[in-house]
C-alpha cells in the first residue's frame, strides 16, 4: 500500500501500488507472442523484480541503484547498446566502446528512474506509457510490435489509475516501462532512437534534470523526494489532478507529433528535439521563477484539504 502520510503525497488515503505487476504480465505475454531478444527478458524482469521489492518492502536508495546499474551492464554485455548517433548532417556517428558503455548505462539508468520520477499524480505515468510507446512503433524493427503491447496494456491499466486511481502502477511498473522506452530506443537504426525518444519523452527528460540541478543547487541528497516535480507545480498554479495530467499527456502528444515529422522527413530529429527542449525547458524555468518569488505554496497545494477530499483525484505517488 501506498500510505498517505508524507507532505508530498497529493492522495488522501493509502492506495495498492502494485498496478505494475498487470503492465509486467501484459509484457511477459506480449513477448512470448511476439518474440523478444534475451536482453529484454533479463533486464526487464531484473528492474521490475526491484521495483515490485520496493512497493512491497521499501529498499535503500542507493542498493537500487547499484542494481539498475547492473541491470544496465547487463544489457550492455548482451549486445543491446547505443552503438551510433545521428548527425545533423543525416550520416551516423559510430561510437567506441569505451564511449558506448559509459553513454548505454546513463541512457538505461537514466530513463528507468525519470519514468518513477514522473509517476506522483493520477494516470500520468501510465498515460505517457500509453503515448509514448505508440510513437516509438514508428521507428522499431517489425513495427514495434512489443511497443504495442505495452502501449495496450497500459492503456487497459489507465481506466483503473485515472481520473481517480484505484491502483497506483508503483516502481515496479515505472522501473519496467522506463528501462523498455531506453532499450527499445536502442534497436532502431543508427541511433535514430535517441533523438526520437527524448522529443516524445520530453516532459519527464527535464523533470528529472530539473530534479537532480535543483537539489544538486540545494545541497540537498539527488536520491531524496521532494514536492517540486513538474506536476505539484502545476497544481501549484490551481490545476487539478485530471487537468494536470491531460495537459502533460497532450505535451506528449504534441512533441511526439515534431519527432514523426523528423522521421517522415528522413530528418536526424535534432532540430525537433532542440526545439522541444527549447520550449520546455522555457517552460520549467518560468514555473521554477514563481515558486522563487513566492508565487507557488507547495506544501499547502500538493496535499487535498480536508474539505476536498471526498470529491478530489488520489494520486500515484512513486516519486522520488
Amino acid at each position: 500500500m501506498d500510505p498517505a502520510d508524507e507532505p508530498r503525497k497529493t492522495h488522501a488515503v493509502a492506495r495498492p501500488r502494485i498496478g505494475g505487476l498487470a503492465l509486467f504480465v501484459a509484457w511477459l505475454v506480449a513477448g512470448l507472442v511476439c518474440g523478444q531478444p534475451a536482453v529484454l527478458w533479463v533486464g526487464g524482469s531484473l528492474l521490475f523484480a526491484l521495483g515490485f521489492c520496493d512497493d512491497l518492502v521499501r529498499v535503500n536508495s542507493y542498493r537500487k541503484l547499484q542494481v539498475q546499474v547492473l541491470a544496465a551492464l547487463l544489457t550492455w554485455a548482451m549486445g543491446l547498446r547505443l552503438e551510433s548517433l545521428p548527425t545533423l548532417s543525416g550520416a551516423p556517428l559510430e561510437l567506441p566502446w569505451f564511449l558506448s558503455l559509459p553513454l548505454t548505462l546513463f541512457w538505461l539508468v537514466g530513463w528507468t528512474n525519470a519514468m518513477n520520477l514522473i509517476d506522483g499524480i493520477d494516470g500520468l505515468a501510465t498515460g505517457l506509457v500509453m503515448t509514448g510507446m505508440a510513437f516509438l512503433t514508428g521507428i522499431l524493427p517489425q513495427g514495434g510490435l512489443l511497443a504495442w503491447g505495452v502501449a495496450g496494456a497500459a492503456a487497459g491499466f489507465f481506466g483503473f489509475n485515472f481520473p481517480r486511481a484505484r491502483m497506483f502502477l508503483g516502481d515496479g511498473g515505472a522501473y519496467l516501462s522506463g528501462y523498455l522506452f531506453a532499450a527499445f530506443s536502442l534497436t532502431a537504426a543508427h541511433g535514430r532512437g535517441v533523438p526520437f525518444l527524448v522529443t516524445v519523452l520530453c516532459v519527464p527528460l527535464l523533470d528529472t534534470g530539473y530534479a537532480f540541478l535543483r537539489r544538486i543547487s540545494r545541497g540537498h541528497p539527488v536520491l531524496r523526494g521532494d514536492a517540486e516535480h513538474v506536476h505539484h507545480q502545476l497544481r501549484a498554479l490551481g490545476l487539478n489532478g485530471p487537468a494536470v495530467t491531460t495537459a502533460l499527456i497532450g505535451v506528449t502528444a504534441l512533441s511526439g507529433w515534431f519527432a514523426w515529422r523528423s522521421v517522415g522527413s528522413g530528418g536526424s530529429g535534432w532540430p525537433e528535439f532542440l526545439t522541444v527542449l527549447g520550449l520546455g525547458g522555457s517552460g520549467i524555468w518560468w514555473l521554477a521563477g514563481r515558486q522563487n518569488q513566492g508565487g507557488v505554496d507547495q506544501n499547502n497545494s500538493a496535499r487535498p484539504t480536508s474539505s476536498s477530499v471526498a470529491g478530489s483525484e488520489t494520486a500515484s505517488n512513486s516519486s522520488t
